[in-house]
């Protein structure tokens, strides 16, 4: 016996990745499409039963001068509110359209408050318009009144009017009317005519009429309408409703857009009006006043003998400045006067010219000249002979006359100056106050021409403002325009099937997924080989599972023939091991087989033990296969059913009444009369228990089964015995003493992986010789065993059941 390992019993890894989930769901790959198929199927039936909405819109450009784009002068008003003109218009023009108001002439104009409904395949039909074969008015109605009745078309176009509800209330009525009577009913008299959407179709149908209440009616529309601006259009709307029926949503846009506009032209034609009123008054008023500011320019003008104001100011400037030059030349010429004569006075010197500025004239300017020549020819004469020359002396004498005459002359000179001065100076005066005068009767003729101005500048344009109102009043254009008339798909946009269908389609895979995820998650039993990697214990083989649950086993189910049945109900059991047979059931008993050989070539140890935690390990359907491989071989193999409590081994025999527990109780004397030899393979012997003892374990622990064991040793190669779960009684215990070795079955998906620690200290303690172990029920492909290492490629598997501890219930369709 190996020694034991000093590996800690809790090591073992849970561990878990994407892979078992891949594994899983591959292997219930017929969960997904159950679950896909009936959640699309829902999916459809659901859609099928929605009643469905279509969507219209529309588009309308507003030409309003007022909305313009936003130009440079308009920066600064962006920056101070944030938006501009055209996107504030806009919004008004959009709050114009969602207004209640507005929905509400629509409702009216349209009859929207009537609804008219039939029965479909699967849900109500909306009927409008040409599709309505009838139509109901109510004419002492309120419009806040909310009704439904039903109309049943009889063949002979009568009609019969029952279920009236008003306001929740449920009448007792009933009446027959023909199309185009008036009936009284307890909410008022009611007519019905046929439309032309009547035909011979229409008969034994039942139509359903509500008629909603206008606030009602004026609310669904309202909550359908959606009015965005368009996206980088700038001046453009675009309009969009929902509703049951897709013309119904047409005539709203369409009806919509015409009384906006209608009450856009009522509006500007009101504000028209009442500004032609205002421009009335505004003239006649201004008239008045342009009268009265005439007659104040020509009083003015004649108070103040002002013909010209504006010549008359430039006549006494100018005057003006020729005093204040004629002031100034006679100054020049008093100044010159008195250079002169200050020149004589200090020059007594007859040999020189006199000064003669060009500002002295008259009579000094003219003695000047006389005397300047004068004194040229004395000088002439005296350079040419003496100043004693009598011609000489002569002019000597002339020339002090001359300079006497000259400063009188000054004299006279300097007082006719000194008069024109004072005149000149007084004239200044007089045109000084003159002009200061001026700007006084300037500034009041100025104000009141200014006045004249304003108002004749005012008058013009009121009376070109009177013209433009006069021709938009005689023609007033709508401010929008369509650009695309209501239209939209023929699909509806609610519900959506495509979206509807992946989203079920979808949900579908994700339920068996998460469910399968959880189940995996939660699942703590041994899941394969690569659980059993820590283990000490030898690994002596690994066998799949045979058979499928789910759909092939129901196949299975149903192809068994009678006799396979009836061999069941009998607890007939069958094996899977056959001579010859290479699917992958018999080639893992094959590699079980030569482990086996292996372990048991060195020693004589040939009985050996098959024994599991838990019921239903697949024992007694291991043990039998194993025996009938080796058999196949030619070995000598005796398989005992030491389970006296069930007896499972013995199904495969038929469930003599003699066997393993009469030969014990003393009933029997010669073991090999209860043998059974199997019919196809001579060297496979079974030893069934026969009779179920009450007292199994007493039985086993007698010294007639030791000897019995030691007797039969010699007779076989090999001898196996089916024994119960450990711990649950004591029979294994027992068996485990006279036995050579001890084959542990453990069955994936059945024993939990807790009980791997017990497993490992059961071989650490040594409580059974030689223990090996077995794999069972690994599952097939797609499975754990293929995902943990298993290196067979496994295509098929085995599924098995048990037999109840302490009944005879049979559970499943298979053996412990």
């Amino acid at each position: 016996m190996a020694a034991p390992s000093s590996r800690p019993v809790n090591s073992f890894s849970d561990a878990f990745n994407i892979r078992d989930i891949v594994g899983a769901c591959l292997r219930r790959w017929y969960w997904f499409i159950i679950c896909a198929v009936f959640a699309v199927c829902v999916a459809e039936y659901g859609i099928m039963k929605k009643i469905p909405v279509y969507s219209r819109y529309s588009s309308i450009l507003i030409k309003d001068p007022n909305t313009r784009r936003t130009s440079n002068n308009e920066l600064e008003q962006i920056l101070a509110n944030g938006t501009t003109p055209v996107i504030r218009k806009l919004i008004n023009e959009k709050l114009t359209f969602e207004s209640p108001a507005l929905m509400e002439e629509v409702v009216r104009r349209l009859n929207l408050t009537m609804d008219y409904w039939m029965d479909g395949r699967f849900h109500r039909v909306p009927l409008y318009g040409y599709d309505r074969p009838l139509e109901v008015s109510l004419p002492d109605l309120s419009p806040n009144a909310h009704i439904s009745l039903n109309l049943d078309v009889r063949k002979d176009t009568t009609l019969v009017l029952s279920k009236l509800v008003h306001s929740g209330v449920e009448y007792e009525y009933e009446a027959v009317l023909h199309p185009g009577d008036t009936l009284s009913t307890p909410v008022g008299r009611m007519v019905v005519t046929l439309t032309d959407g009547f035909n011979p179709s229409c008969f034994n149908k039942t139509y359903y009429v509500i008629h909603r209440s206008l606030p009602e009616a004026v609310s669904y529309f309202e909550s359908r309408l959606n009015v965005e601006e368009a996206a980088e259009k700038g001046d453009v709307l675009d309009i969009s409703i929902t509703d049951v029926s897709p013309q119904r949503a047409e005539d709203v846009l369409s009806t919509l857009i015409a009384v906006y506009s209608e009450k856009w032209v009522e509006d500007r034609n009101k504000m028209v009006i009442s500004t032609a009123h205002f421009i009335r008054e505004r003239l006649d008023d201004i008239e008045k006043d342009l009268g009265e500011v005439d007659e104040s320019i020509a009083s003015f003008k004649s108070n103040n003998l002002i013909v010209d104001s504006k010549n008359a100011s430039a006549a006494i400037i100018d005057i003006n400045k020729n005093t204040q030059e004629s002031i100034q030349e006679v100054d020049n010429q008093e100044f010159m006067c008195r250079y002169v004569r200050h020149y004589l006075q200090e020059n007594n010197s007859i040999d020189e010219l006199i000064p003669l500025p060009g500002s002295i004239v008259g009579e000094v300017g003219g003695l000047v000249a006389e005397y300047n020549a004068t004194v040229l020819n004395r000088n002439y004469l005296v350079k040419n002979s003496s100043e004693s020359n009598p011609l000489v002396l002569e002019l000597t004498d002339a020339l002090r006359s001359y300079r006497q005459n000259i400063l009188s002359a000054i004299e006279a000179q300097l007082d006719v100056l000194s008069a024109q001065r004072s005149n000149l100076r007084r004239k200044e005066q007089a045109i000084n106050r003159k002009i200061a005068e001026s700007p006084n009767q300037t500034k009041q003729l100025l104000t009141i021409e200014r006045q004249q101005k304003v108002k004749e500048s005012l008058y013009l344009y009121l009376l070109q403002k009177r013209e433009e109102n006069e021709l938009s009043q005689t023609f007033t254009a709508y401010n929008t325009r369509v650009l695309t008339p209501p239209t939209g798909p023929n699909k509806p946009v609610y519900p959506q099937g495509r979206r509807t269908v992946l989203l079920a389609l979808l949900i579908g895979l994700l339920v068996p997924l998460v469910t399968i995820y959880i189940m995996e998650v939660g699942n703590t039993t041994l899941r394969g080989k690569k659980d059993l990697e820590n283990l000490t214990l030898p690994f002596v083989g690994e066998i799949p599972q045979y058979r499928k649950k789910g759909v092939r086993k129901w196949v299975f189910e149903f192809l068994k023939s009678p006799k396979k049945r009836r061999a069941e109900r009998l607890g007939v059991k069958e094996t899977v091991v056959k001579e010859g047979k290479r699917d992958v059931i018999n080639e893992a008993f094959r590699v079980l087989r030569t482990n086996l050989e292996f372990m048991t070539q060195d020693d004589h140890g040939n009985v050996m033990i098959l024994t599991s935690f838990n019921p239903g390990s697949g024992k007694t359907f291991l043990c039998i296969n194993t025996a009938i491989t080796l058999a196949i071989k030619g070995k000598k193999v005796l398989a005992i059913d030491g389970d006296l409590r069930h007896g499972s081994l013995s199904g495969y025999v038929d469930h003599p009444k003699e066997g393993l527990s009469n030969y014990l109780a003393g009933q029997i004397d010669d073991i090999h009369e209860v043998i059974v030899v199997d019919e196809q393979r001579p060297s496979l012997h079974i030893l069934p228990t026969g009779t179920i003892p009450p007292n199994p374990s007493e039985l086993i622990g007698s010294e007639r089964f030791a000897a019995m064991i030691d007797a039969l040793r010699g007779d076989y190669d090999y001898i196996f015995i089916d024994c119960p779960p450990v711990d649950i009684v004591a029979d294994t215990q027992i068996i485990a003493k006279v036995a050579d070795r001890t084959i542990f079955v453990v069955r994936a998906g059945l024993l939990e992986r807790s009980m791997l620690s017990e497993l490992e200290k059961l071989q650490q303690e040594g409580r059974y010789k030689n223990m090996s172990l077995l794999l069972n029920g690994t599952l097939s492909q797609h499975n754990y065993s293929y995902r943990y290492g298993n290196k067979y490629g496994y295509k098929y598997g085995y599924k098995y059941g048990y037999y109840g501890y302490g009944n005879h219930k049979y559970y499943g369709d298979g053996e412990e």
